[in-house]
């Protein structure tokens, strides 16, 4: 090619354009730049210029640029590079010494050309009925996954260069990660199901990097396992917040158990919790004292008062009015008291302690009725605090010297117990109940000597259409008549309080919802029994949303039916009710019906939205002439 060297640098600098920088509008305000522009001496114009600033280097190297000096140009823009950056005036001079450099070396200048406009010289000329000579395989060795692999890792010095999905691979590979590739990757894990995770974490909380365990998202997801062949590798972390309640939240059964419902799951589920708690060192105080105080009250719940655990639970320190004072003020419990308001729901999912007073108290009513002291307490509880709880839990069982019990309370105490009226359902009564189970609630009864007891069945449709709320006990039954009643006569005396069982056989094998009213002395307590329940699978069609309705059991209905909206809507052949979609989408009350027994739940009904996409295939041949 002929082309002379000036065609050649114009068609340059036209290729160059795009790369100078448009100048800022103080740049096009005339100053400096006409003073250089028409100064007779050059040198003495930038005399003027203050050394350091980025007008001085670029002035400077214009100067040398255009005398044709480029080594002196070159020394002038590494400093200017470190102390200003890469800014727009620097861009320029850096494009001037690429058009600049040309004559003597002309590859570097374009391949600086190439690389800084993205120019690609890959377009083939396309001749139609021309066989193609192209090559039709593919070398393995470029396009394997060692090779895709090596490619990433050297041009990406994180783990930019792999999708989510070959993260993978990336683990399973066995490469050795350095620690900025490993803290990359353990940032954007979301499975932790890898044989060797632990061991990368382990060794990145050895960085300096590293804010501890937590950081990560994938730290929070490991597995059980992972978790303890990971405090193993960093025994330190067994004193870690962080790693503490991630450990715990995974004691919790798994996602198909309701262990809030289930008792021997819940009972289990907690045993877990509070097994790993007590193994805690004493900055753990408050923990161990919500999950002790869980299993105290499911104890309780059942029937059972653990008395070592009961006493263990006594020897944490912690904040209460009946706690002796002088048992905290030991300097380590003092230091680790346990707060009883700290909230562990995210850890546990159960609620936070608060005033444990009442459990405290329950505990000693139920030992002191078989214990001949109190005194063995007293280094833990305050004296007189215990005493008159002694005192009451024997008078109540009726046990031993009454006298006695009697001269330990305050003469007002001592009234006040007398003429207290209970009217208590037992804690381990049952939640619920099956239709065929039998009915039958235990009470502790103190001074009275007649009970009425009223069972009122609750036409449960009626309410939730009417209060669109489920049933409670806060039922205003006054003028109503029960549908069954009964009365029991007792001779005990008022200090004497007894449990007691009451059954009710004409609730055997029927669903429905009654209110159970008891009535002794001037005091009533109120029961809710719910026998049966109904529930709904629910699946979207095109003609809107078709349900399924479910017993106790998760068995398919007889008679099902549900109102929704002020609608009925009842099923079609093969047992499925068809709800179109609602104009007012949103959460809305559901009663489902199995023929006139009723269950209420809430549903987000969904709203109509018809959308359509298709795509479109077209032949590349039938766009060739001739061929459309």
């Amino acid at each position: 090619m002929n082309t002379s060297f000036p065609r050649r640098a114009a068609a340059l600098i036209a290729l160059a354009l795009p790369l100078m920088p448009p100048l800022s509008p103080s740049q096009n305000e005339i100053g400096y730049i006409e003073t250089y522009a028409i100064a007779e001496n050059r040198e003495a114009a930038l005399s003027q210029l203050i050394p350091g600033t980025e007008e001085y280097y670029y002035f400077h190297c214009l100067h040398h640029q255009s005398l044709g000096d480029l080594a002196a140009a070159d020394k002038l823009m590494e400093p200017w590079l470190k102390r200003h950056g890469e800014t727009a005036l620097y861009q320029e001079i850096r494009n001037r010494r690429a058009l600049l450099r040309y004559g003597e070396a002309p590859k570097e200048t374009l391949d600086y050309l190439v690389h800084h406009l993205k120019l690609r010289f890959d377009h083939q000329r396309e001749v139609l009925n021309e066989k193609p000579s192209l090559p039709t395989q593919l070398d393995p060795a470029l396009v394997g996954y060692d090779a895709f692999l090596k490619r990433a890792l050297d041009r990406n010095d994180q783990t930019g260069g792999f999708e989510d999905r070959g993260l993978d691979a990336l683990l399973r590979s066995g490469v050795k990660l350095d620690a900025k590739r490993r803290r990359h990757l353990l940032s954007r894990l979301q499975r932790p199901d890898y044989p060797d995770l632990p061991e990368l974490i382990a060794a990145d909380l050895k960085t300096e990097e590293s804010r501890g365990f937590g950081e990560f998202a994938i730290h929070r997801a490991l597995l059980p396992a992972q978790l303890d062949a990971l405090v193993e590798l960093r025994p330190d972390l067994a004193r870690d917040t962080n790693f503490v309640h991630t450990r715990i939240s995974k004691l919790r059964p798994g996602a198909d158990v309701d262990w809030t419902e289930d008792a021997a799951e819940k009972s289990a589920y907690l045993a877990r919790v509070w097994g790993y708690a007590r193994t805690l060192p004493p900055a753990f105080n408050a923990l161990k004292v919500h999950s002790l105080y869980q299993v105290l009250a499911d104890h309780r719940d059942a029937g059972e008062y653990d008395k070592a655990d009961f006493l263990e639970y006594l020897k944490l320190p912690r904040r209460a009015s009946y706690v002796e004072p002088s048992y905290l003020e030991d300097p380590d419990r003092r230091r680790h008291t346990a707060d009883l308001g700290a909230d562990f729901r995210p850890v546990t999912a159960c609620r936070p302690v608060g005033n444990d007073e009442p459990l405290v108290r329950e505990y000693f009513l139920h030992l002191f009725k078989t214990e001949g002291d109190w005194k063995p307490y007293s280094e833990l509880v305050r004296e007189d605090w215990l005493k008159p709880v002694f005192a009451e839990a024997k008078i109540l069982a009726g046990e031993g010297d009454q006298e006695k019990w009697y001269s330990m309370l305050s003469p007002a105490a001592y009234e006040a117990l007398k003429d207290r009226v209970d009217l208590q359902f037992a804690p381990w009564n049952p939640r619920k109940f099956a239709p065929a189970d039998e009915v039958a609630l235990e009470l502790a009864v103190k001074n009275v000597r007649e009970m009425i007891v009223k069972i009122y069945e609750i036409n449960t449709l009626n309410f939730y259409l009417q209060e669109g709320r489920e049933v409670n006990t806060d039922l205003a039954l006054d003028g109503l008549v029960a549908n069954h009643e009964q009365r029991h006569q007792f001779d005990e005396p008022p200090l004497r309080q007894v449990s007691r069982r009451f059954e009710f056989p004409e609730l055997a094998g029927k669903r429905g919802t009654w209110v159970i009213e008891f009535i002794g002395n001037g005091r009533s307590s109120r029961a809710l029994v719910r026998k049966g329940s109904l529930q709904h699978l629910a699946s979207p069609t095109p003609a809107g949303t078709r349900f399924t309705i479910l017993d106790q059991d998760n068995q398919p209905v007889e008679a099902p039916a549900l109102r929704l909206g002020g609608r009925h809507f009842a099923p079609d052949e093969d047992g499925q009710i068809i709800v179109p979609f609602s104009t007012t989408p949103g959460r809305q009350p559901l009663v489902l019906l199995d023929g006139d027994f009723a269950s209420l739940e809430h549903f987000d009904m969904p709203g109509e939205s018809y959308a359509l996409s298709a795509g479109f295939h077209i032949d590349a041949e039938t766009l060739l002439p001739g061929h459309m």
